[in-house]
Protein backbone atom coordinates (compact mmCIF):
# COMPACT_ATOMS: atom_id res chain seq x y z
CA UNK A 1 0.00 0.00 0.00
CA UNK A 2 2.93 2.39 0.99
CA UNK A 3 4.91 1.97 -2.18
CA UNK A 4 2.07 1.27 -4.86
CA UNK A 5 0.28 4.70 -2.87
CA UNK A 6 -2.87 4.73 -3.96
CA UNK A 7 -6.55 3.79 -2.95
CA UNK A 8 -8.38 1.56 -5.26
CA UNK A 9 -11.86 2.26 -6.66
CA UNK A 10 -13.37 -0.74 -8.20
CA UNK A 11 -16.79 -0.78 -10.35
CA UNK A 12 -17.33 -4.48 -8.70
CA UNK A 13 -16.60 -3.73 -5.62
CA UNK A 14 -18.64 -0.39 -5.72
CA UNK A 15 -21.95 -2.57 -6.89
CA UNK A 16 -21.47 -4.70 -3.90
CA UNK A 17 -20.90 -2.45 -1.12
CA UNK A 18 -23.77 0.34 -2.85
CA UNK A 19 -26.08 -3.22 -2.59
CA UNK A 20 -25.35 -3.32 1.12
CA UNK A 21 -25.66 0.19 1.75
CA UNK A 22 -29.02 0.78 -0.33
CA UNK A 23 -30.44 -2.50 2.34
CA UNK A 24 -29.14 -0.96 5.17
CA UNK A 25 -30.61 2.41 4.84
CA UNK A 26 -33.96 0.92 3.34
CA UNK A 27 -33.89 -0.95 6.33
CA UNK A 28 -33.12 2.24 8.85
CA UNK A 29 -35.97 4.24 7.07
CA UNK A 30 -38.73 1.02 7.02
CA UNK A 31 -38.85 0.65 3.10
CA UNK A 32 -39.45 -2.02 0.85
CA UNK A 33 -36.25 -3.70 -1.14
CA UNK A 34 -37.41 -2.29 -3.63
CA UNK A 35 -38.09 1.67 -3.06
CA UNK A 36 -36.83 4.25 -5.13
CA UNK A 37 -32.98 4.77 -4.35
CA UNK A 38 -32.42 8.68 -4.96
CA UNK A 39 -34.45 9.75 -1.50
CA UNK A 40 -32.92 6.96 0.37
CA UNK A 41 -29.77 9.39 0.08
CA UNK A 42 -31.20 12.63 -0.23
CA UNK A 43 -33.04 12.28 2.70
CA UNK A 44 -30.04 11.06 4.87
CA UNK A 45 -27.64 12.75 3.48
CA UNK A 46 -25.43 9.70 3.03
CA UNK A 47 -23.85 9.67 -0.24
CA UNK A 48 -23.58 6.63 -2.72
CA UNK A 49 -20.58 4.44 -2.49
CA UNK A 50 -18.78 5.15 -5.99
CA UNK A 51 -18.63 9.11 -5.21
CA UNK A 52 -18.06 8.63 -1.62
CA UNK A 53 -14.60 6.64 -2.58
CA UNK A 54 -13.78 8.36 -5.75
CA UNK A 55 -13.97 11.46 -3.14
CA UNK A 56 -11.43 9.77 -0.63
CA UNK A 57 -9.43 8.77 -3.64
CA UNK A 58 -9.01 12.37 -5.01
CA UNK A 59 -8.29 13.43 -1.66
CA UNK A 60 -5.53 10.80 -1.14
CA UNK A 61 -3.82 12.31 -4.31
CA UNK A 62 -3.99 15.77 -2.92
CA UNK A 63 -2.38 14.09 0.18
CA UNK A 64 0.82 12.64 -1.36
CA UNK A 65 1.33 15.32 -3.61
CA UNK A 66 1.20 17.64 -0.39
CA UNK A 67 4.81 15.47 0.69
CA UNK A 68 8.11 16.14 0.63
CA UNK A 69 10.02 15.00 -2.33
CA UNK A 70 11.79 11.99 -0.38
CA UNK A 71 8.16 10.80 0.86
CA UNK A 72 7.61 7.42 -0.68
CA UNK A 73 4.15 8.27 -1.11
CA UNK A 74 4.80 10.86 -2.92
CA UNK A 75 7.13 9.30 -4.78
CA UNK A 76 4.56 6.52 -5.83
CA UNK A 77 1.98 9.27 -6.83
CA UNK A 78 4.70 10.70 -9.43
CA UNK A 79 5.62 7.58 -10.79
CA UNK A 80 1.84 6.80 -11.29
CA UNK A 81 1.81 10.05 -13.74
CA UNK A 82 4.95 8.98 -15.18
CA UNK A 83 2.85 6.17 -16.05
CA UNK A 84 -0.04 7.84 -17.32
CA UNK A 85 1.98 10.14 -19.56
CA UNK A 86 3.63 7.45 -21.38
CA UNK A 87 -0.26 6.01 -21.86
CA UNK A 88 0.64 2.82 -19.37
CA UNK A 89 -1.73 1.35 -16.68
CA UNK A 90 -1.88 3.32 -13.92
CA UNK A 91 -3.82 4.29 -10.96
CA UNK A 92 -4.20 7.42 -12.80
CA UNK A 93 -5.99 5.89 -15.16
CA UNK A 94 -8.20 4.09 -12.96
CA UNK A 95 -9.25 7.48 -11.60
CA UNK A 96 -9.92 8.69 -15.35
CA UNK A 97 -12.44 6.10 -15.55
CA UNK A 98 -13.99 6.11 -12.19
CA UNK A 99 -15.15 9.64 -12.95
CA UNK A 100 -16.35 9.03 -15.95
CA UNK A 101 -18.38 6.31 -14.12
CA UNK A 102 -20.02 9.02 -11.99
CA UNK A 103 -20.54 11.39 -15.58
CA UNK A 104 -17.41 13.55 -14.89
CA UNK A 105 -15.51 13.04 -18.33
CA UNK A 106 -12.04 14.41 -19.89
CA UNK A 107 -11.32 16.18 -16.24
CA UNK A 108 -7.95 13.98 -16.10
CA UNK A 109 -5.88 14.89 -19.13
CA UNK A 110 -2.46 12.79 -19.93
CA UNK A 111 0.46 14.18 -18.35
CA UNK A 112 1.49 15.13 -15.24
CA UNK A 113 1.84 19.07 -15.51
CA UNK A 114 -2.11 19.36 -14.45
CA UNK A 115 -1.60 17.38 -11.07
CA UNK A 116 -1.56 19.44 -8.08
CA UNK A 117 -3.25 19.51 -4.61
CA UNK A 118 -5.62 22.31 -5.10
CA UNK A 119 -7.02 20.29 -8.68
CA UNK A 120 -7.38 17.28 -6.87
CA UNK A 121 -9.52 19.44 -3.99
CA UNK A 122 -11.21 20.92 -6.98
CA UNK A 123 -12.18 17.85 -8.19
CA UNK A 124 -13.41 16.41 -4.66
CA UNK A 125 -15.73 19.56 -4.72
CA UNK A 126 -17.26 18.52 -8.23
CA UNK A 127 -17.28 14.97 -7.61
CA UNK A 128 -20.10 15.86 -4.69
CA UNK A 129 -21.86 18.64 -5.94
CA UNK A 130 -22.40 16.76 -9.25
CA UNK A 131 -23.74 13.40 -6.98
CA UNK A 132 -26.26 15.71 -5.11
CA UNK A 133 -27.20 17.40 -8.49
CA UNK A 134 -27.98 13.99 -10.38
CA UNK A 135 -30.01 12.68 -7.16
CA UNK A 136 -32.17 16.21 -6.97
CA UNK A 137 -33.00 15.56 -10.66
CA UNK A 138 -33.62 12.27 -10.55
CA UNK A 139 -36.16 13.01 -7.72
CA UNK A 140 -37.28 16.43 -9.95
CA UNK A 141 -38.15 14.12 -12.85
CA UNK A 142 -40.20 11.25 -10.66
CA UNK A 143 -44.13 11.99 -10.71
CA UNK A 144 -44.21 9.36 -8.09
CA UNK A 145 -41.91 11.45 -5.64
CA UNK A 146 -44.38 14.90 -6.00
CA UNK A 147 -44.51 15.29 -2.20
CA UNK A 148 -40.72 16.04 -2.39
CA UNK A 149 -40.62 18.87 -5.34
CA UNK A 150 -40.70 22.36 -3.60
CA UNK A 151 -41.37 21.17 -0.33
CA UNK A 152 -41.51 23.22 2.75
CA UNK A 153 -38.25 23.46 4.56
CA UNK A 154 -38.82 23.52 8.69
CA UNK A 155 -37.63 26.65 10.24
CA UNK A 156 -33.98 26.88 11.40
CA UNK A 157 -33.60 25.75 14.81
CA UNK A 158 -30.95 25.70 17.02
CA UNK A 159 -29.76 22.36 17.81
CA UNK A 160 -27.16 21.08 20.35
CA UNK A 161 -24.03 19.38 19.48
CA UNK A 162 -22.99 18.67 15.99
CA UNK A 163 -25.75 19.72 13.49
CA UNK A 164 -28.02 16.81 11.86
CA UNK A 165 -27.97 16.39 8.44
CA UNK A 166 -30.99 14.09 8.51
CA UNK A 167 -34.34 15.30 6.94
CA UNK A 168 -35.94 16.76 10.16
CA UNK A 169 -39.09 13.68 9.87
CA UNK A 170 -36.43 11.47 10.65
CA UNK A 171 -35.73 12.61 13.67
CA UNK A 172 -38.93 11.11 15.08
CA UNK A 173 -38.67 9.26 18.12
CA UNK A 174 -41.69 6.87 17.75
CA UNK A 175 -40.26 4.43 14.80
CA UNK A 176 -43.98 3.45 13.55
CA UNK A 177 -44.65 7.04 13.34
CA UNK A 178 -41.65 8.04 11.42
CA UNK A 179 -42.00 4.90 9.07
CA UNK A 180 -45.41 6.02 8.39
CA UNK A 181 -44.72 8.98 7.05
CA UNK A 182 -41.57 8.02 5.93
CA UNK A 183 -43.53 5.36 3.31
CA UNK A 184 -45.79 8.12 2.52
CA UNK A 185 -43.46 10.93 1.62
CA UNK A 186 -41.49 8.27 -0.80
CA UNK A 187 -44.82 6.29 -2.22
CA UNK A 188 -43.63 3.47 -0.51
CA UNK A 189 -47.56 2.74 0.91
CA UNK A 190 -50.16 0.30 0.47
CA UNK A 191 -52.70 3.45 -1.10
CA UNK A 192 -54.01 2.45 -4.30
CA UNK A 193 -52.08 5.13 -6.32
CA UNK A 194 -48.97 3.26 -5.40
CA UNK A 195 -50.66 -0.20 -5.11
CA UNK A 196 -52.58 -0.52 -8.57
CA UNK A 197 -49.39 1.11 -10.34
CA UNK A 198 -48.08 -2.55 -10.45
CA UNK A 199 -49.04 -5.05 -12.50
CA UNK A 200 -49.79 -8.14 -10.55
CA UNK A 201 -50.53 -11.84 -11.65
CA UNK A 202 -54.42 -11.86 -11.39
CA UNK A 203 -54.87 -7.42 -12.81
CA UNK A 204 -52.43 -5.30 -15.06
CA UNK A 205 -51.68 -2.13 -14.08
CA UNK A 206 -55.00 0.14 -13.31
CA UNK A 207 -54.87 3.47 -14.56
CA UNK A 208 -54.03 6.14 -12.45
CA UNK A 209 -57.83 8.26 -12.71
CA UNK A 210 -59.56 4.41 -11.92
CA UNK A 211 -57.61 3.97 -8.44
CA UNK A 212 -60.14 5.02 -6.74
CA UNK A 213 -60.77 5.40 -2.81
CA UNK A 214 -61.26 2.23 -1.30
CA UNK A 215 -63.57 3.92 1.54
CA UNK A 216 -65.65 7.15 -0.34
CA UNK A 217 -65.29 5.98 -3.80
CA UNK A 218 -65.35 9.31 -4.66
CA UNK A 219 -61.64 10.56 -5.77
CA UNK A 220 -57.89 8.53 -6.73
CA UNK A 221 -56.97 7.38 -3.52
CA UNK A 222 -53.47 9.82 -2.87
CA UNK A 223 -51.57 10.80 0.22
CA UNK A 224 -53.14 13.78 0.55
CA UNK A 225 -56.70 12.51 -0.33
CA UNK A 226 -56.27 9.66 2.76
CA UNK A 227 -54.99 12.38 5.47
CA UNK A 228 -56.87 15.79 4.22
CA UNK A 229 -60.38 14.61 2.32
CA UNK A 230 -61.72 11.37 2.69
CA UNK A 231 -64.51 10.96 4.38
CA UNK A 232 -65.86 7.49 3.49
CA UNK A 233 -65.08 6.16 7.23
CA UNK A 234 -66.46 7.97 10.24
CA UNK A 235 -63.63 6.26 11.98
CA UNK A 236 -60.98 8.64 9.83
CA UNK A 237 -63.32 11.80 10.04
CA UNK A 238 -63.30 11.72 14.01
CA UNK A 239 -59.34 10.94 13.89
CA UNK A 240 -58.75 13.86 11.70
CA UNK A 241 -61.21 16.75 13.20
CA UNK A 242 -58.63 15.69 16.46
CA UNK A 243 -55.66 15.95 14.48
CA UNK A 244 -56.58 19.49 12.95
CA UNK A 245 -57.88 20.27 16.81
CA UNK A 246 -54.41 19.49 17.54
CA UNK A 247 -52.37 21.53 15.28
CA UNK A 248 -54.58 24.16 15.62
CA UNK A 249 -53.82 24.62 19.00
CA UNK A 250 -50.45 24.88 18.57
CA UNK A 251 -50.70 27.40 16.48
CA UNK A 252 -50.58 25.53 13.05
CA UNK A 253 -53.97 26.66 10.71
CA UNK A 254 -55.42 25.10 7.47
CA UNK A 255 -54.61 27.29 5.18
CA UNK A 256 -57.10 28.22 2.69
CA UNK A 257 -56.37 28.69 -1.13
CA UNK A 258 -54.14 25.79 -1.35
CA UNK A 259 -53.99 22.47 -3.12
CA UNK A 260 -54.43 19.26 -0.89
CA UNK A 261 -51.05 18.23 -2.02
CA UNK A 262 -49.06 21.60 -0.81
CA UNK A 263 -51.49 21.57 2.62
CA UNK A 264 -49.53 18.52 3.42
CA UNK A 265 -46.51 19.45 2.57
CA UNK A 266 -46.78 22.64 4.77
CA UNK A 267 -47.74 20.31 7.81
CA UNK A 268 -45.11 17.85 7.59
CA UNK A 269 -42.56 20.52 6.99
CA UNK A 270 -43.46 21.77 10.51
CA UNK A 271 -40.80 21.02 12.70
CA UNK A 272 -42.88 21.48 15.82
CA UNK A 273 -45.97 19.39 14.51
CA UNK A 274 -44.34 16.72 11.92
CA UNK A 275 -44.50 14.51 14.85
CA UNK A 276 -48.77 14.98 15.44
CA UNK A 277 -48.83 14.91 11.40
CA UNK A 278 -46.61 11.14 11.77
CA UNK A 279 -49.21 9.92 14.12
CA UNK A 280 -52.18 10.92 12.25
CA UNK A 281 -50.82 9.19 9.02
CA UNK A 282 -49.99 6.05 11.29
CA UNK A 283 -53.67 6.46 12.17
CA UNK A 284 -55.03 6.64 8.68
CA UNK A 285 -52.63 3.96 7.03
CA UNK A 286 -54.42 1.52 9.97
CA UNK A 287 -57.59 2.43 9.04
CA UNK A 288 -57.32 2.15 5.14
CA UNK A 289 -55.45 -1.34 6.14
CA UNK A 290 -58.66 -2.75 7.36
CA UNK A 291 -60.17 -2.32 4.48
CA UNK A 292 -59.34 -4.57 0.90
CA UNK A 293 -57.80 -2.42 -1.99
CA UNK A 294 -60.41 -2.91 -4.83
CA UNK A 295 -58.51 -4.30 -7.75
Amino acid sequence: RLTSGHVTVSQVLCELLEKVQKSFIRRMMGLNPRSMVAPLHTETRILPVTPRRVMVSLRYMAYALQQKESHLVKAAMLENLALDRDERASWIGDLRVNLGLIGIRDAVPMGSQWASPEWALEMVKQVEEGAWARLEEEISHSERLYLLHNRVAPKPRKRRGKACTLQHYLLIRDTNHRRALTRLLLSDHNLAVEVLRRKSRYREVVPREERICRLCEAEVETPEHAVLVCKGSNVLVSERESFWAEVNAGGLTEEEGLTTTRQLQVLVGSEEHVGKVARFVHKVFKIYEGSACET
